[in-house]
């Protein structure tokens, strides 16, 4: 199962606890793939610099470059596209999401984005909370 993260999502992960962060646990297990593109590693690698989170780096005794690292060694990636008109009229930074979930084949774009999540899917992918989404891969099994 291929899904998307966005960065949020993937803050979260990495720098805390709870449902995005057993998320990414599923993926070390191989038991889903994050996919991703050029944007949203850049995106990601820019809000890790960001000087709200330098404490919680601290804390945990980590570093942006090995948080991407760790990441990227996960990560499945894809080459990026673009649509000719904004998808996310609200906030068309979020196109970055859609489009690797396009590319990529995901089942689900997992956010906890307002503007993304208001969309609910987008070419018949769900748009879910993390919460929501271990909920399914519960029911699943």
């Amino acid at each position: 199962m291929r899904v998307i993260l966005d960065t949020n999502v993937l803050i979260s992960a990495f720098l805390w606890r709870g449902a995005p962060a057993e998320i990414f646990f599923l993926a070390k297990e191989g038991k889903l793939a994050i996919c991703v593109n050029k944007e949203i590693l850049q995106e990601f690698e820019s809000v890790l610099a960001y000087s709200k989170f330098a404490s919680r780096l601290q804390k945990i005794r980590r570093t942006p470059s090995h948080i991407i690292d760790e990441f990227v060694e996960i990560a499945e990636s894809y080459p990026s596209i673009g649509f000719p008109r904004p998808q996310v009229v609200s906030d068309p930074s979020d196109d970055i999401f859609l489009a690797c979930a396009l590319v990529a084949g995901a089942e689900f774009i997992i956010s906890g984005d307002r503007h993304l999540l208001k969309l609910k899917t987008f070419s018949d992918i769900p748009i879910i909370q993390p919460a929501q989404f271990l909920k399914r891969m519960r029911r699943r099994r």
